[in-house]
């Protein structure tokens, strides 16, 4: 699996997410031809976001962390996908399977992410541009 960010050539990047199958091959029954995309910040203008890691769970869901980003901020942004790429709307708390959370107004973005021995995911976040460490945990 890879986790990073796609852009649809308007220059508006969105979370991506690339599984492959046990062969190497890209495993084309998920997302549009192998690539599963999800806007974190919908409705939001000069709105990207960027996936920056990702951590399996032992039930095979899958956790992405990185930022959302606008002109004005930055974000820590999570989404959890299920074992087939599919946004697990059981995350997130609002039923889009996303978490966003802001630790001092701009400059937030999540590095790093693991999945604890309880099954929660820890991430690690750069937070005001560079200034500050956080760590945020995602209940399931």
């Amino acid at each position: 699996m890879l986790a990073g960010s796609a852009s649809s050539g308007l220059s508006v990047h969105d979370f991506a997410l690339a599984m492959f199958d046990e062969d190497g091959a890209l495993d084309t029954s998920i997302g549009e031809a192998g690539l599963v995309t999800t806007d974190v910040s919908p409705g939001q203008a000069f709105a990207d976001d960027f996936a920056e890691d990702l951590a399996i769970q032992a039930d095979g869901r899958i956790v992405l962390a990185g930022r959302n980003t606008s002109a004005t901020f930055n974000d820590l942004a999570m989404v959890r996908y299920t074992d087939r790429g599919e946004v697990d709307e059981s995350f997130g708390g609002d039923g889009e399977g996303i978490l966003i959370t802001d630790f001092h107004g701009a400059g937030d973005r999540g590095n790093d992410v693991a999945i604890g021995p309880d099954g929660k995911a820890v991430a690690a976040v750069d937070a005001a541009n560079g200034g500050s460490f956080a760590l945020a945990r995602a209940l399931p």
